[in-house]
């Protein structure tokens, strides 16, 4: 007892003993739910216990009321209509006499029975403390367990479709994560007829959960304002980060889901799934997944007796007739995009890859059309009809009902965003494989294989043999040569004036230097169609150098010039020149990054085309338009800037993205952003509607040339 009556003698490890959760409760119970706490006790030397004899230290929890960040100075009492409950009553600990400090581990069952309230919140903390007055061997140092809010309902989180890595660079900018939180009871039955509003927090996956410093790294996809349907009792939500892992210490991510704690301070938040951001896959080209069956040498059929000509399947293997019709675009049981194989990242698919691709468009289309979350659970349904004066039944105004479509629509969206785009793109290259040029310079497509050598001088065809030797090539044209020609000869009849000023004669472009050239007897004309060596080639480089920015590929133009083998003249003439299904994916990868949609229409001051609604970046650069169905092009049809290079030079640009900032600075309604909607397409079409209310109120539309905004012409403030 001296230490006890002689404070300022004895040592502070000799008079305190001192408690500390080892184990904390949860941050959110239920009423009367049951919850495990543990605490362990420091205890200090003590020379007031003999040695060989013990003494029993006792302790009990105390309530105290947690508000405005801090516990209250006196703990609840039994009035309050609050109960704390333990198994069991009390925490009993025998002491021993030891030399040194020694540690005793205590657990116990709680359970708290107190009315909630969902206008405000009702938060604990707990306290354990001596159940003994007077204790002849030291005194107890009480700690406080951290603060535990008693709820009504909590949160449940779904992460359908979610893998351990999520890649955000991959599938467009359309692609996010979907989770799915439904509001619950204690027994986990969802709650309905309850509107919640949902605050969404991105954070670390570590054992605090503490907070990303930078939360606009989380974007979300749609409205930023997300609440519990009280008719479904869930919500669908969708959202990207926007930053990889990597520079975030390699952490993992987690989104916590909660309530607004000022308007629901009753309902207890939930967490998603760790997921780990990264920028795109690695592909790695092993040899035994991306290697494609090895095919066989096949020599031209003039070149059967070429000394570097192995023959690798028996004579018959050549001599079959090449496929036509659907069985030419059938894939390969393996094939290889990529190095010798077009150029498409290397990725290697074969024909399960195919099938499994075609099996998921088509489950997905079976989704939109009959599944659960087809359209026809979207019709409008007629419910009643209303009445006309006398009270009988006017069924010219009938009422409709149709349930909210959000939460099929997004399943549909994510469906597509994580496997219908990647299964797209697996049968869009394979139909690109079956148009490839074969190891002999011909296509799968090809349904002829004159030969050619014939044709030639004997000394051009002596050099002919050679370059066939080492090439292993014939002068065949491939597909896309033929295409190419097609779209040459449609140019001839969709602009009959080029025909006039043609040259006939005296030129390396004439008929005659054409029938010579290598693989023009060989082209099979289509029908309707004549051979193109027949068609006078047109000299003005004006005319020809205007298609060929376009994209279009002559195939004749490709052997006009001297000094290039057929393998050369064919790369050659490919050079600077983007490949159809490139430009659709480089239009659709703009597409991808739009962010904003400027409801009025832009008029080229050189042209005088109504070009559309502009579309911007992030960084509110130009990327193209949105064309109406008044302009004749679909509704919502996305046209690159590409596309306009005629019309938009440097100034032209700069001044199209000013007019979008000054429209931003002056919040001008017709600035619709991709933030504010549900996807880029519901953005479009709210934009179009937009242009159409504007016209139907008699207001500056797209649809009168009043309305429109003249690049080049006006100063940037003169449209709003």
């Amino acid at each position: 007892m001296s230490a006890l009556t002689s404070p300022a003698i004895a040592p502070p490890d000799e008079r305190f003993a001192v408690i500390k959760f080892i184990e904390e409760p949860p941050k959110h119970i239920f009423v009367e739910e049951w919850f495990d706490v543990g605490i362990s006790i420091q205890l200090p030397r003590s020379k007031s216990v003999s040695s060989g004899s013990t003494y029993t230290v006792e302790l009990k929890p105390i309530l105290y009321r947690w508000t405005r960040g801090k516990t209250s100075s006196q703990p609840v009492s039994r009035s309050d209509s609050v109960q704390l409950s333990m198994n069991p009553p009390t925490i009993s600990l025998p002491v021993s006499k030891t030399g040194s400090p020694s540690e005793h581990i205590a657990k116990a069952r709680c359970r708290i029975s107190c009315p909630v309230q969902s206008s405000k919140p009702t938060a604990f903390s707990i306290q354990f403390n001596d159940a003994k007055i007077d204790n002849p061997l030291f005194e107890i140092k009480p700690s406080f367990s951290q603060p535990l809010t008693i709820v009504n309902a909590k949160l449940k989180v779904e992460s359908p479709g979610w893998e351990d890595t999520w890649y955000k660079d991959m599938g467009g900018r359309d692609k996010a994560m979907l989770a799915v939180a439904s509001l619950c009871d204690k027994d986990g039955r969802i709650i309905t007829d309850r509107k919640v509003p949902l605050h969404l927090t991105l954070r670390y996956d570590n054992e605090e959960r503490s907070p990303v410093t930078k939360q606009d790294i989380f974007r979300m996809v749609g409205s930023s304002f997300h609440y519990i349907d009280p008719e479904t009792g869930k919500a669908s939500l969708q959202f990207r980060i926007e930053d990889v892992s990597k520079n975030h210490q390699g952490q993992n991510f987690i989104v916590e889901i909660g309530a607004d704690k000022e308007r629901s301070p009753d309902v207890a938040p939930a967490y998603s799934r760790s997921v780990c951001i990264r920028s795109k896959k690695k592909i790695k080209r092993a040899r035994e997944d991306a290697a494609p069956t090895p095919q066989p040498t096949r020599p031209h059929p003039n070149h059967n007796q070429n000394l570097h000509s192995v023959q690798t399947q028996p004579p018959s293997a050549y001599n079959q007739p090449p496929p036509t019709g659907f069985q030419a675009t059938l894939p390969s049981e393996t094939f290889t995009i990529g190095a010798g194989g077009g150029g498409n990242g290397g990725i290697s698919h074969n024909s399960q890859q195919v099938r499994q691709a075609m099996r998921g468009v088509i489950q997905w289309t079976e989704e939109i059309v009959k599944g659960s979350n087809s359209l026809g659970h979207l019709r409008w349904n007629v419910i009643g009809y209303a009445q006309n004066p006398d009270g009988s039944i006017d069924y010219n105004r009938p009422y409709y009902s149709m349930p909210n479509p959000n939460e099929r629509i997004n399943k549909i969206l994510n469906m597509y965003a994580e496997e219908t785009r990647e299964h797209l793109r697996v049968l869009l290259a394979s139909v690109e494989q079956s148009t490839k040029p074969d190891s002999y310079g011909g296509s799968s497509h090809s349904t002829s294989s004159h030969p050619v050598s014939s044709n030639l001088p004997s000394s051009h065809s002596t050099s002919s043999n050679v370059a066939n030797s080492n090439h292993q090539s014939s002068f065949r044209p491939t597909e896309m040569n033929r295409t190419a020609e097609m779209r040459q000869w449609q140019t001839y009849q969709d602009h009959p004036q080029h025909m006039q000023n043609l040259v006939t004669h005296g030129s390396d472009m004439s008929p005659q230097a054409a029938t010579t050239m290598p693989g023009a007897s060989s082209v099979m004309p289509a029908s309707g169609m004549p051979p193109l060596h027949n068609v006078p080639m047109q000299t003005n480089p004006g005319y020809w150098g205007m298609q060929n920015t376009q994209g279009i590929h002559t195939a004749a133009g490709s052997h006009s010039r001297p000094g290039m083998g057929p393998r050369d003249s064919e790369r050659g003439s490919n050079q600077g020149e983007p490949e159809m299904s490139d430009m659709a994916i480089d239009g659709e990868n703009r597409q991808a990054d739009v962010q904003y949609v400027f409801a009025k229409v832009f008029k080229s001051l050189r042209s005088h085309k109504r070009l559309g609604f502009p579309a911007y970046s992030i960084t509110n650069e130009l990327l193209g338009f949105y064309r109406e169905p008044s302009m004749g092009s679909g509704s919502g049809r996305f046209n690159p800037i590409q596309n306009h290079k005629e019309e938009f030079g440097t100034d032209e640009l700069e001044q199209a993205s000013r007019i979008l900032r000054d429209a931003i600075v002056n919040r001008s309604r017709a600035v619709h952003s991709l933030k504010d909607w549900d996807s880029l397409t519901s953005m479009v079409d709210h934009a179009l509607v937009y242009d159409w209310t504007k016209d139907a109120l008699g207001g500056n539309s797209s649809s009168s040339g009043s309305g429109d905004v003249e690049i080049g012409s006006i100063p940037p403030r003169e449209y709003l």
